[in-house]
C-alpha cells in the first residue's frame, strides 16, 4: 500500500513542473477579460457617464486600483466611432448610394463624402428632397456622440455661372452651412459643427476630365475622432 502511495507522489512531482508552464498569471487574465468585456459593453453604443464610472470604480475594486480610466474611455470612444462607421456603411448600402457616396475611417476619424449632385442641383446650395432622408439617418448617428463635425464643400475648377454665387468659394461655403444649418435643426449642438467651404483648391483629383470634376463636387462630413 505504501509503494502505492508513494508511485502516486512520485507522479505528481514530475507532472507539476510541466503543468505551471501553462498556467496564466491572474492578473494578466483580468487584464484581458476586462478589456475584452468592456469593448463588447462599449458597442451597446450608449454608456452613460454614471454608468461608466460605476464600471471603472468596480473594476478597480476587484483588481486593487489597477484600472486606467484615461485608457478605458479611449477603448469606448474608438468601440463607438468604429460603430457609427459601420452604420454608416449600412445606410449608404440600404440607400443604394455606393455610386455617389462613400465612406472612410483612418486615425483622423470618419470621412462621409457625397457627391454633389446627390445633395444639391447646379449652382444651387439647396438641399434636395431626396436627400434629406439620408441626412436624418446621419444625424441620428452623430447626435448622441461627443465628437465634432466638421462639413467640407467642394467644387470642380470650372467658373460658376450661377447669378447667386460669385465664385466657386462662395458656393462650396453656402453648401457645407446647409447641411451644419439641417443638422442643428435636427437637435445636434452647434458648438459641435462647423463648415468650410475650398471650392476647387483641393480636389480628390485633377480636373482634367469630367468624370474626375464630377468625383471632385463633393461634401465631405467628418467626424473627427478623439485623441
Amino acid at each position: 500500500m505504501a509503494d502505492k502511495y508513494k508511485h502516486l507522489l512520485e507522479t505528481e512531482e514530475e507532472t507539476t513542473p510541466q503543468t505551471t508552464m501553462w498556467i496564466i498569471p491572474y492578473g494578466t487574465l483580468m487584464t484581458v477579460l476586462m478589456i475584452f468585456f468592456l469593448v463588447l459593453y462599449a458597442f451597446s453604443f450608449v454608456v452613460s457617464e454614471v454608468k461608466f464610472e460605476r464600471i471603472v470604480q468596480s473594476l478597480q475594486k476587484d483588481m486593487g486600483g489597477e484600472v486606467n480610466k484615461e485608457y478605458m474611455e479611449r477603448v469606448i470612444r474608438k468601440a463607438r466611432e468604429r460603430e457609427a462607421a459601420e452604420e454608416m456603411y449600412g445606410l449608404i448600402d440600404e440607400k443604394r448610394l455606393k455610386k455617389f457616396a462613400n465612406v472612410r475611417i483612418d486615425k483622423e476619424g470618419i470621412r462621409i463624402i457625397f457627391r454633389s449632385p446627390v445633395i444639391f442641383d447646379l449652382g444651387k446650395a439647396e438641399l434636395k428632397p431626396e436627400i434629406i432622408s439620408v441626412l436624418n439617418a446621419v444625424a441620428r448617428v452623430i447626435k448622441d456622440m461627443p465628437n465634432e463635425i466638421m462639413v467640407e464643400g467642394h467644387t470642380d475648377d470650372k467658373p460658376i455661372v450661377s447669378g447667386e454665387f460669385r465664385s466657386n468659394w462662395e458656393l462650396s461655403a453656402a453648401r457645407a452651412f446647409s447641411v451644419v444649418r439641417y443638422f442643428i435643426e435636427q437637435g445636434i449642438d452647434s458648438k459641435r459643427l462647423s463648415a468650410i467651404g475650398y471650392g476647387e483648391y483641393r480636389p480628390l483629383y485633377p480636373n482634367d476630365t469630367e468624370e474626375h470634376r464630377a468625383y471632385n463636387r463633393r461634401i465631405e462630413i467628418d467626424i473627427i475622432s478623439l485623441k
